[in-house]
């Protein structure tokens, strides 16, 4: 398909759109990269720090909850 590199460079602009705040490009963006990482899971293993990095304060709930 592609080098590794390459691979590697595009998921790196792909994880980045997950950033966006429009929804639409956020969901293409997360298609976009469960295709790449179906193909190349070799190169995404570089990658997963970056994207949950990403993922957790766009999908989670970062903030600590205390209950009395």
């Amino acid at each position: 398909m592609f080098k590794v590199d390459v691979g590697i460079k595009v998921m790196s602009s792909v994880i980045n759109l997950v950033k966006e705040a429009n929804l639409k490009v956020v969901l293409s963006s997360l298609d976009c990269l469960q295709s790449l990482v179906q193909e190349r899971k070799e190169a995404f293993s570089a990658l997963i720090n970056m994207t949950f990095d990403v993922l957790i304060p766009r999908l989670g709930d970062t903030k600590v909850s205390y209950s009395d």
